[in-house]
């Protein structure tokens, strides 16, 4: 049992991880594509800005998957939630 909450609380840390690395990330590519006029870097930015959508929308799918399905309010799942919910609302 000790084993299964280990590698639970490991794979919500990693997701978590992921979570912020891609916010980050989108920030950046947003922030440049608001800076630049060069029409090719526009383009390859937008492509993945898409690609870093697509990946937190099934991150955002899996957060909401693990929160129903935990009976107990555990906080790191409750975190994870919370940084799916933060990007939602940054993208808005």
């Amino acid at each position: 049992m000790k084993n299964t909450i280990a590698t639970s609380d490991s794979l919500v840390g990693s997701l978590s991880r992921e979570v912020m690395s891609i916010s980050c990330r989108y920030n950046s590519i947003y922030n440049e594509i608001r800076a630049t006029r060069d029409k090719i870097l526009i383009n390859r930015l937008l492509k993945e800005k898409q690609k870093i959508e697509h990946r937190m929308f099934e991150l955002c799918k899996i957060s909401s998957q693990i929160v129903k399905t935990k009976s107990e309010d555990d906080l790191s799942f409750i975190f994870l939630n919370e940084l799916c919910r933060r990007f939602k609302s940054l993208k808005g």
